[in-house]
Protein backbone atom coordinates (compact mmCIF):
# COMPACT_ATOMS: atom_id res chain seq x y z
CA UNK A 1 0.00 0.00 0.00
CA UNK A 2 2.80 2.45 0.91
CA UNK A 3 0.61 5.43 1.80
CA UNK A 4 0.06 4.35 5.38
CA UNK A 5 1.90 6.38 8.00
CA UNK A 6 2.75 5.04 11.42
CA UNK A 7 0.08 7.35 12.88
CA UNK A 8 -2.53 5.61 10.69
CA UNK A 9 -1.50 2.27 12.15
CA UNK A 10 -1.79 3.15 15.83
CA UNK A 11 -4.55 1.77 18.02
CA UNK A 12 -6.51 4.68 19.56
CA UNK A 13 -6.91 2.73 22.81
CA UNK A 14 -3.40 1.50 23.64
CA UNK A 15 -1.52 3.91 21.34
CA UNK A 16 0.61 1.02 19.99
CA UNK A 17 0.92 -0.29 16.45
CA UNK A 18 -2.01 -2.46 15.32
CA UNK A 19 -1.62 -6.18 15.84
CA UNK A 20 -4.29 -8.08 13.92
CA UNK A 21 -6.37 -4.91 13.34
CA UNK A 22 -10.14 -5.17 13.63
CA UNK A 23 -12.05 -2.62 11.53
CA UNK A 24 -15.62 -2.31 12.77
CA UNK A 25 -18.64 -1.35 10.59
CA UNK A 26 -18.35 2.23 11.84
CA UNK A 27 -14.85 2.27 10.24
CA UNK A 28 -12.99 2.63 13.54
CA UNK A 29 -10.09 0.22 13.92
CA UNK A 30 -8.64 -1.34 17.07
CA UNK A 31 -5.88 -3.86 17.62
CA UNK A 32 -7.15 -7.35 18.45
CA UNK A 33 -6.11 -7.24 22.14
CA UNK A 34 -7.95 -3.95 22.68
CA UNK A 35 -10.98 -5.20 20.72
CA UNK A 36 -11.18 -8.36 22.85
CA UNK A 37 -10.75 -6.38 26.05
CA UNK A 38 -13.49 -3.96 24.97
CA UNK A 39 -15.90 -6.80 24.16
CA UNK A 40 -15.13 -8.72 27.35
CA UNK A 41 -15.05 -5.86 29.83
CA UNK A 42 -17.15 -3.11 28.33
CA UNK A 43 -19.81 -3.87 25.80
CA UNK A 44 -20.51 -4.72 22.20
CA UNK A 45 -20.21 -1.12 21.07
CA UNK A 46 -17.41 0.78 19.40
CA UNK A 47 -15.41 2.52 22.15
CA UNK A 48 -14.89 5.52 19.88
CA UNK A 49 -18.43 6.32 18.70
CA UNK A 50 -20.65 3.90 20.70
CA UNK A 51 -22.11 2.29 17.56
CA UNK A 52 -23.55 -1.14 18.38
CA UNK A 53 -21.43 -3.89 16.84
CA UNK A 54 -22.90 -6.98 18.52
CA UNK A 55 -24.47 -8.60 15.41
CA UNK A 56 -21.44 -7.79 13.26
CA UNK A 57 -19.01 -9.10 15.90
CA UNK A 58 -20.88 -12.42 16.23
CA UNK A 59 -21.04 -12.95 12.45
CA UNK A 60 -17.45 -11.86 11.84
CA UNK A 61 -16.05 -14.07 14.61
CA UNK A 62 -18.15 -17.01 13.43
CA UNK A 63 -16.87 -16.53 9.86
CA UNK A 64 -13.36 -15.75 11.15
CA UNK A 65 -13.37 -12.34 9.48
CA UNK A 66 -12.72 -10.08 12.46
CA UNK A 67 -9.20 -9.19 11.36
CA UNK A 68 -8.78 -6.66 8.55
CA UNK A 69 -6.40 -8.89 6.59
CA UNK A 70 -5.45 -6.29 3.97
CA UNK A 71 -4.51 -3.71 6.60
CA UNK A 72 -2.68 -6.34 8.67
CA UNK A 73 -0.57 -7.41 5.67
CA UNK A 74 0.21 -3.77 4.84
CA UNK A 75 1.26 -3.03 8.43
CA UNK A 76 3.46 -6.14 8.57
CA UNK A 77 5.17 -5.19 5.31
CA UNK A 78 5.62 -1.48 6.11
CA UNK A 79 6.59 -1.73 9.80
CA UNK A 80 7.99 -5.22 10.42
CA UNK A 81 10.29 -4.16 13.30
CA UNK A 82 7.52 -2.40 15.21
CA UNK A 83 5.12 -5.33 14.67
CA UNK A 84 7.75 -7.82 15.93
CA UNK A 85 8.45 -5.66 19.00
CA UNK A 86 4.73 -5.40 19.75
CA UNK A 87 4.14 -9.13 19.35
CA UNK A 88 7.19 -9.90 21.51
CA UNK A 89 6.01 -7.39 24.11
CA UNK A 90 9.12 -5.20 23.74
CA UNK A 91 7.29 -2.10 22.54
CA UNK A 92 6.69 -0.72 26.04
CA UNK A 93 10.18 0.78 26.43
CA UNK A 94 9.91 3.07 23.44
CA UNK A 95 6.23 3.92 23.19
CA UNK A 96 6.03 6.73 20.71
CA UNK A 97 3.26 9.20 21.23
CA UNK A 98 2.16 10.85 18.05
CA UNK A 99 0.54 14.18 18.51
CA UNK A 100 -1.63 15.29 15.67
CA UNK A 101 -1.36 18.99 14.98
CA UNK A 102 -3.97 21.12 16.67
CA UNK A 103 -6.32 22.55 14.12
CA UNK A 104 -7.77 25.90 15.04
CA UNK A 105 -11.18 26.21 13.54
CA UNK A 106 -11.79 29.65 15.00
CA UNK A 107 -9.89 32.27 16.95
CA UNK A 108 -10.81 32.81 20.61
CA UNK A 109 -14.03 34.80 20.80
CA UNK A 110 -14.67 34.57 17.05
CA UNK A 111 -17.64 32.20 17.36
CA UNK A 112 -19.20 34.30 20.11
CA UNK A 113 -18.77 37.41 17.96
CA UNK A 114 -20.45 35.67 15.00
CA UNK A 115 -23.24 34.47 17.31
CA UNK A 116 -23.85 37.95 18.69
CA UNK A 117 -23.78 39.47 15.17
CA UNK A 118 -26.31 36.87 14.04
CA UNK A 119 -28.50 37.62 17.07
CA UNK A 120 -28.30 41.32 16.24
CA UNK A 121 -29.28 40.69 12.61
CA UNK A 122 -32.18 38.50 13.74
CA UNK A 123 -33.34 41.15 16.20
CA UNK A 124 -33.19 43.83 13.47
CA UNK A 125 -35.05 41.56 11.06
CA UNK A 126 -37.69 40.80 13.69
CA UNK A 127 -38.07 44.52 14.41
CA UNK A 128 -38.51 45.28 10.69
CA UNK A 129 -41.10 42.52 10.37
CA UNK A 130 -42.96 43.82 13.44
CA UNK A 131 -42.87 47.36 11.98
CA UNK A 132 -44.25 46.06 8.67
CA UNK A 133 -46.97 44.15 10.52
CA UNK A 134 -47.81 47.24 12.58
CA UNK A 135 -48.01 49.41 9.44
CA UNK A 136 -50.14 46.79 7.67
CA UNK A 137 -52.43 46.62 10.71
CA UNK A 138 -52.73 50.40 10.82
CA UNK A 139 -53.54 50.51 7.08
CA UNK A 140 -56.16 47.78 7.50
CA UNK A 141 -57.70 49.59 10.47
CA UNK A 142 -57.87 52.85 8.47
CA UNK A 143 -59.41 51.02 5.51
CA UNK A 144 -62.01 49.34 7.75
CA UNK A 145 -62.80 52.67 9.43
CA UNK A 146 -63.25 54.35 6.02
CA UNK A 147 -65.49 51.52 4.85
CA UNK A 148 -67.49 51.78 8.07
CA UNK A 149 -67.77 55.55 7.66
CA UNK A 150 -68.95 55.13 4.06
CA UNK A 151 -71.47 52.50 5.19
CA UNK A 152 -72.70 54.87 7.96
CA UNK A 153 -73.12 57.70 5.45
CA UNK A 154 -75.03 55.37 3.13
CA UNK A 155 -77.29 54.29 6.01
CA UNK A 156 -77.90 57.94 6.96
CA UNK A 157 -78.74 58.78 3.35
CA UNK A 158 -81.08 55.79 3.19
CA UNK A 159 -82.59 56.76 6.54
CA UNK A 160 -83.10 60.37 5.34
CA UNK A 161 -84.62 59.09 2.10
CA UNK A 162 -86.94 56.76 4.05
CA UNK A 163 -87.93 59.58 6.42
CA UNK A 164 -88.63 61.82 3.43
CA UNK A 165 -90.76 59.12 1.83
CA UNK A 166 -92.53 58.55 5.17
CA UNK A 167 -93.34 62.29 5.47
CA UNK A 168 -94.65 62.39 1.93
CA UNK A 169 -96.70 59.29 2.55
CA UNK A 170 -97.98 60.77 5.82
CA UNK A 171 -99.02 63.99 3.94
CA UNK A 172 -100.83 61.93 1.36
CA UNK A 173 -102.64 60.00 4.06
CA UNK A 174 -103.60 63.21 5.83
CA UNK A 175 -104.87 64.64 2.57
CA UNK A 176 -106.96 61.57 1.92
CA UNK A 177 -108.70 61.59 5.19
Amino acid sequence: MGTLSIEDCMCPICMCIFVEPVTMPCTHTLCMPCFKKNVEEASLTCPMCRTRISVWARRASKNRKLINEKLWIDIQSLFPDKVKKRIDGDDEEGVEVFMHPIINIAQPGEIRKEYEEQLQRLAEQREKEQQKEFEASEALIRKLQEEEEIANRMRKKEQIAIEKLDKEFAKELVNLV
